[in-house]
């Protein structure tokens, strides 16, 4: 088995932007992200979607001591949780605890943390690509104060840029809170979610995007972690 690095536990404040070709602002983030020492991570989201004017509220924890991982959706009150067995759990200590040699590139610092430029370009079917820079911190278990993706068509003219950057980093443990799970919370599949907020936001009964691929996948990935047979992930 393979020595994992120590983790360092943090929390960090994030403001997260979706631009569109133009360079005007689609949608607004503030994130929370934050680790624990035994390797726990938890990401807090709170996104304004501005041309429909809505808010979505929702937390993603990996939680190593209760043995889990659930998603949290404040807007309906509903978790989503799956089970984290012991190879489960290395993994999420081996995902955190990464460590980066750094000072082969670019170097910087962002809040008084030394970073180093860490760049890739993935292509997709259509020819697409998507430029990918971030500034990694190995105080911070590698994790990027500023991340930048650049999208574009398959003839190079730019689609759209998102932009996530750091505005605070508190070390030591987080507070135990992010990790709270509201007991009153009704347990829903993936689909269940998007049709219940749905269905709270006064949509049609339809629920076209409850037969996406994604949704599909999650709520088989729910299903089969539950101990239900499932012949296939889509």
């Amino acid at each position: 088995m393979a020595e994992i690095a120590t983790v360092a536990p943090f929390t960090v404040y994030e403001r997260y932007s979706y631009r569109d070709a133009t360079g005007r602002e689609t949608t607004l983030e503030q994130r929370t992200y934050a680790v624990r020492s035994d390797g726990s991570d938890v990401r807090a989201v709170d996104r304004y979607i501005i041309r429909r004017d809505q808010w979505a509220r929702f937390r993603f924890i990996n939680d190593i001591a209760a043995m889990k991982m659930v998603s949290v959706d404040l807007f309906t009150g509903s978790t989503t949780s799956y089970p984290m067995d012991a190879r489960g759990a290395q993994l999420q200590r081996e995902k955190v605890g990464s460590a980066c040699a750094g000072g082969a590139g670019e170097c910087d610092r962002i809040l008084g943390y030394e970073v180093f430029r860490e760049m890739s370009t993935t292509k997709g079917p259509e020819g697409e690509t998507t430029e990918l820079e971030m500034w990694k911190a190995p105080k911070l278990n590698c994790y990027p104060l500023r991340v930048t993706a650049t999208l574009k068509t398959a003839k190079g003219e730019l689609e759209a840029e998102n932009v996530q950057e750091a505005i605070a980093v508190v070390p030591g443990e987080p507070d135990p809170m992010l990790f709270f799970v509201p007991p009153h919370y009704r347990e829903r599949t993936a689909s269940e979610v998007i049709s219940e907020t749905q269905r709270r936001r006064g949509g049609p009964s339809a629920c076209p995007e409850c037969e996406s691929d994604p949704a599909k996948h999650w709520d088989a990935v729910y299903r089969q972690r539950s101990g239900e047979k499932v012949a296939r992930i889509p």
